[in-house]
């Protein structure tokens, strides 16, 4: 029998030997043999002829080995099926571990060698694997899922600024690997109360911006400057204080603190006089002298005036009134040194510093004629007289009390050492003009100013300050424009030819005009005033800002002179008339 054959059939007695379940192999001697040459004599004659050659072949052989080797298979075949479908030791053997089919997503199986066990007639299946989550991903928390984010806290800010802090929130952060973990989220950060971000990077709560660019008056200029503002969550940043301001070149600041003004000038003639200086023409002759030749005066329209008391209806306290002078206005030197604030802290008792350290007067006294307060008092007969039995007062250059006006000891009038001081002034009188054709809305007082001071300059009318000659509110009467504007008192008002309307601001509301307004070319049209004949505001289109119909302004008329050029009738506010302006140097 060719060998193969005998190893398949040696295989299926082996099957059929434990399918009879003997726990031993049977003897094989003997009849066996016989059965086993029965069996192969049911073959071919070829097939036995090569198993009796294969069993002469057989040396040494036990009979019972043989009778097995040709029944069955040989060694090897045996040991071939026993490897194959037999376990090697109690029915056992190595296999990989089963896929675990309830690992998460994201999960790999860890293939190991498991034990299998051959049990009614088949093997045991294999234990389920072990599982680990793939490289690009966790085992969450709960050991449950493999995961590559999670909700995480930030992570604080180790480079915030200064006055910031970490804003804790949860984010989302993301598995980078098993060597470097979780990435980090590092937290936002905010600003600390009180405090801002502009840049976002630092914190602030304060910071230096310009200051406020605010309107200034006329004949001032602002100083810009660098200040700070702070910052609040409730607030914001505060606004930034004012600019600074000061008065232009020849004006100083008057003692409102809230006007530029051409002050009241004071100076002394170069050397000392005696007592017969001609009366008062002879002393204000020496003085306007001296501005006319003064090349920072000569040009402007200064008056001057001897500083000192000639008689009882000619003495020192009076003289703004006199000669007609801003008694508010501050007195300073030639050299801009303040002495007095105005006119009443000349006489008060006490100046500010003395004439001659304001290099009013050189040294020495000069010629005063005057008590402290101000009235006559010896005066060389009105300045008149240079006799050695006359007196006349003096006052000390270099005291601040009481005596710089009057010493106790009088000069005879015949002495030649004391000096007169002079007071100057512009005296420049004062424009009205007329401007626009408008409605009763103005803009109010600041809207009708803005449009007199742009008249002004396009007519080049060379004054330094110009008004609305208007009535607004109970606050801001038209006779109360000296009052709260400075508007001079004393000199004359004139149209921008020259012409004069009246002399003064007295007359100018009692008396009426020289001639009609319309007659001086100042306005050939009605004009609104808000004001009665005497000056008191009425009715003013709810204070110069309504055009409306359902309201009315009181007007003045050109054609008069009498006090109707001043409150002559209403007209509703939508009506479109002049207005009229008063371009003055305070």
């Amino acid at each position: 029998m060719p060998r193969h054959l005998v190893g398949i059939y040696g295989l299926f007695g082996v099957f059929f030997m434990l399918g009879a379940c003997n726990d031993t192999l049977p003897d094989l001697g003997g009849e066996p043999q016989a059965d086993a040459q029965a069996s192969d004599g049911q073959a071919s004659d070829g097939q036995a002829s090569d198993a009796q050659t294969q069993d002469a072949q057989t040396q040494d052989a036990d009979p019972a080995d043989g009778a097995l080797g040709d029944a069955a298979v040989s060694d090897a075949a045996v040991s071939d099926a026993v490897v194959i479908d037999m376990p090697a030791e109690a029915g056992t053997k190595e296999v990989d571990c089963g896929g675990s089919p309830d690992k998460p997503s994201n999960a790999v199986d860890v293939i190991e060698k498991v034990t299998v066990t051959y049990d009614a007639g088949s093997w045991t299946e294999p234990s389920l694997c072990e599982w680990v989550c793939a490289d690009t991903h966790t085992l969450s928390q709960d050991e449950q899922a493999c995961i590559n984010e999670k909700q995480a806290e930030c992570s604080p800010d180790p480079n915030k600024p200064a006055n910031s802090q970490d804003v804790i929130v949860e984010v989302t952060v993301r598995w980078i690997s098993a060597s470097q973990s979780w990435q980090t989220a590092t937290c936002a950060w905010a600003c600390v109360a009180d405090h801002i971000s502009e840049d976002g990077q630092t914190c602030i709560q304060s910071k230096n911006v310009p200051c406020a660019l605010m309107a200034v008056p006329e004949q001032a200029v602002s100083t810009f400057a660098t200040v700070q503002v702070v910052y609040s969550d409730a607030n914001g940043w505060s606004a930034p204080t004012d600019c600074s301001w000061t008065c232009a070149t020849g004006f100083v600041l008057h003692h409102t603190k809230t006007l530029c003004v051409r002050p009241l000038l004071l100076f002394s003639t170069p050397t000392g006089m005696n007592g017969d200086l001609n009366g008062r023409d002879g002393v204000d002759k020496r003085c306007q002298t001296l501005v006319d030749t003064n090349p920072d005066l000569k040009d402007l329209n200064i008056r001057a005036h001897a500083l000192l008391s000639v008689d009882a209806n000619d003495d020192l306290r009076n003289m703004p009134l006199a000669y007609g002078f801003d008694a508010q206005r501050p007195l300073v030197s030639l050299s801009r040194t303040k002495v007095a604030n105005s006119w009443g802290e000349l006489l008060d008792g006490n100046i500010e510093t003395t004439l001659q350290k304001a290099e009013v007067l050189a040294t020495g006294r000069w010629w005063s004629g005057s008590k402290p307060d101000g009235s006559a008092y010896h005066t060389c007969l009105g300045w008149t007289s240079s006799a050695s039995n006359q007196w006349g007062t003096t006052g000390f250059a270099d005291q601040t009390d009481n005596t710089w006006v009057t010493t106790n000891d009088y000069f005879y009038c015949h002495n030649t050492s004391a000096r007169l001081v002079c007071i100057a002034y512009d005296a420049s009188p004062t424009v009205l003009f007329n401007f626009g054709v408008t409605g009763g809305d103005l803009g109010g007082r600041a809207g009708a100013d803005q449009s007199c001071r742009k008249e002004m300059e396009s007519r080049s009318i060379d004054r330094t300050h110009a008004r609305a000659f208007i009535g607004v509110n109970t606050n801001d009467q038209l006779l109360e424009m000296p009052f709260n504007y400075l508007l001079p008192t004393q000199r004359p008002f004139v149209s921008h030819k020259g012409e004069v309307i009246q002399d003064d601001w007295s007359r100018l509301l009692t008396q009426g005009l020289y001639e009609s307004l319309s007659k001086l070319d100042v306005t050939p049209y009605i004009w609104w005033s808000g004001s009665d004949k005497n000056g008191k505001v009425v009715e003013t289109c709810r204070g110069w800002t309504s055009a409306s119909t359902l309201e009315i302004g009181r007007r003045g008329s050109p054609l008069y002179t009498d006090s109707r050029w001043l409150d002559y009738q209403t007209y509703n506010c939508s009506t479109r008339i002049n207005i009229l302006c008063a371009a003055f140097n305070p």
